[in-house]
């Protein structure tokens, strides 16, 4: 069990940290929770600690649990609705989390951001708060396109890594469906981690239907908008990303989203004025009327090319021509029809990439990731049943210098996953 020390922070959060980690510093607040910045004085390495509050609501969930009895009981239906869809939310959380921490635990890339830690702390009230330990990176890549131009071989570098990361992840059977620039982080040595995996799914091997809330909308592929109507019928797959990347790539040339709307019909109006018409195959497919008319109405042909729309708004000098490898690498990852999209994997051979491709450091999984668990049917405690298991392996496979850090400084309490899983149970940090 390891001992963990409180601080508090002018916001109004509390942290309760190992005494290794120094006090966090608040860098960011969301609905889950707050991340902070802090140093591990063992091995001087910056990590950015995201704290999620009460995500199980061990200390609540009975009680809802009986508010809805009660109101069933009492014949109060829109009430046991109410209640119900509020415990299904909670549901949906822990699965999430659950999900979460599964990926990070097994995914092992250098431009993946990678999970160090994660621990539990009870709260006064009963709760259960979930701490998670990460690799800290410098600024996302929407703020570097912001504040500066990028040369065309700085774009080349940031992409190799971005494809590298995902035909990693796409290898493995997960689609990250949340590519975007503010999803993608550096340090001042131009190394790059893909962030966020909370929207990644398997690709789901059984062809049942996908949701189609996914990827922030100006990196949203047509297939998904088109087929967002019609949940039963949505099954996409890695293609997403690969339509991501494209949209990634080229907001770098020119700093300025590629497809840019507000809503839905503006966003396919501009997918349709830089693509044209999408191929009747595409648009037979489309099982919503009104969809497949709007689809259908779209101009045949772009108003300009890709190549015209680039050379007008590149961020680079007049004097400076846009590659045109990285113009034939979007306009292959941009597709319209996702079977004619370039996969990450292939993009690795694209001729853009020629003058600084690494064979050797363009890894694949051995292994998919086993997503059985999407088709189980759990309470939270069940959930939070498998969360504990995932928390457990994470203890136990820590690497060999924390090992011996942790060996050196007499903390080596013995006892495995049991005594671990007992420790919390008595309300220790682990």
């Amino acid at each position: 069990m390891t001992t963990l020390v409180t601080h508090s922070h002018t916001a109004g959060i509390h942290w309760q940290v190992p005494a290794y980690y120094t006090p966090p510093v608040l860098i960011g607040v969301g609905s889950f929770g707050a991340v902070g910045s802090s140093i591990d004085s063992r091995t001087g390495e910056e990590v950015a600690i995201k704290k999620i509050q009460n995500p199980f609501f061990l200390n609540r969930i009975q009680a809802v649990e009986a508010e809805h009895r009660a109101a069933v009981a009492g014949k109060e239906t829109v009430r046991a609705q109410q209640i119900y869809a509020q415990s299904q939310q909670i549901q949906r959380q822990a699965k999430q989390l659950y999900r979460e921490v599964k990926l990070l635990r097994f995914m092992t890339h250098p431009n993946i951001i990678a999970m160090r830690d994660i621990y539990i702390s009870r709260t006064a009230d009963g709760g259960e708060d979930v701490y998670i330990v990460m690799q800290k990176m410098g600024a996302d890549l929407k703020r570097i396109v912001q504040v500066q131009v990028l040369s065309d071989e700085h774009c080349q570098h940031i992409t190799y890594q971005i494809v590298k990361a995902i035909a990693y992840v796409n290898s493995a059977g997960i689609m990250h469906r949340d590519l975007k620039p503010e999803n993608i982080a550096m340090n001042e040595n131009m190394e790059l981690r893909v962030l966020d995996f909370g929207m990644a799914r398997g690709v789901n091997q059984t062809g049942s239907g996908h949701t189609g809330y996914v990827v922030t909308r100006h990196y949203r592929a047509p297939e998904v908008l088109c087929f967002e109507f019609d949940a039963e019928k949505l099954n996409y797959t890695e293609g997403v990303d690969s339509w991501a990347l494209g949209c990634i790539i080229a907001e770098q040339i020119t700093g300025q989203v590629l497809f840019q709307g507000s809503n839905f019909i503006e966003q396919l109006s501009a997918i349709g004025e830089k693509l044209g018409r999408p191929p009747q195959s595409f648009v037979a497919a489309i099982a919503n009327e009104d969809v497949r008319a709007f689809t259908n109405g779209l101009p045949e042909h772009p108003a300009q090319t890709l190549a015209e729309y680039f050379e007008a708004n590149k961020s680079v000098g007049e004097d400076v021509d846009v590659n045109p490898h990285a113009i034939d690498l979007i306009t292959r990852l941009v597709a319209f029809h996702p079977a004619e999209r370039l996969k990450a994997c292939d993009a690795l051979a694209h001729p853009y990439f020629a003058s600084i491709r690494d064979q050797a450091s363009e890894l694949q999984s051995e292994v998919r990731f086993d997503e059985s668990f999407e088709h189980m049917n759990l309470n939270v405690q069940g959930w939070h049943e498998l969360f504990m298991m995932e928390l457990l392996a994470v203890k136990e496979n820590v690497d060999g210098a924390a090992a011996a850090l942790a060996a050196a400084a007499g903390g080596a309490g013995g006892g495995g996953a049991a005594a671990a899983a007992a420790a919390a149970a008595a309300g220790g940090g682990f």
